[in-house]
């Protein structure tokens, strides 16, 4: 994919989507008091659980398409700061995020989302991790995507350089005089 916002979205939005769920089985094994789709819920409806499953289904998918500008956040960081050491950049964008997240919604008391157990913060930081992990993982599978695509025609052979070429046509020509 040659668009950085539709690989960052794409890496984003699976990234979310693998740990939403995870993080959501952490909430049915009592691991994890509020989900994330349970906050994204809070956000969405400005009311505290318990939630429809219609209410659920629709701030699940709104969660993916925020999981989805985040990784277009990220994407975009990425020349800035460079790709080097990339898996640690995504563990520290995805927990910063976390905090920046959770530190907004502590600063403002808003209902609901405290105060949280240590159990639920240890969830949601694993969770976090775990989201920039596979965000940093799966940008650079798409970055590097179509260099190694089996479907695109590759090079049979080292290119020639055409200067050496050149010099040695020439070195040739005055050994023939």
């Amino acid at each position: 994919m040659e668009d950085r916002l539709t690989r960052g979205f794409i890496s984003g939005a699976v990234s979310g989507l693998v740990v939403t769920l995870l993080n959501m089985v952490s909430g049915s094994i009592g691991l994890n008091t509020l989900r994330w789709v349970d906050w994204m819920c809070i956000v969405m409806y400005d009311h505290v659980p318990p939630y429809s499953f219609g209410e659920t289904i629709f701030s699940f998918f709104g969660l993916i398409v925020f999981n989805g500008a985040l990784g277009v956040v990220f994407a975009y960081l990425i020349p800035l700061i460079s790709n080097k050491n990339l898996p640690f950049k995504g563990w520290f964008f995805g927990v910063s995020a976390w905090f920046l997240l959770d530190g907004l919604t502590t600063l403002f008391h808003i209902e609901g989302t405290t105060p949280l157990p240590l159990i639920s913060s240890i969830s949601s930081y694993a969770s976090a991790s775990l989201y920039g992990l596979f965000l940093a993982q799966l940008l650079t599978k798409f970055e590097y995507a179509g260099a190694t695509s089996r479907l695109m025609p590759q090079a049979a052979m080292k290119p020639l350089d055409n200067n050496s070429d050149q010099d040695k046509q020439e070195s040739e020509s005055d050994e023939v005089k």
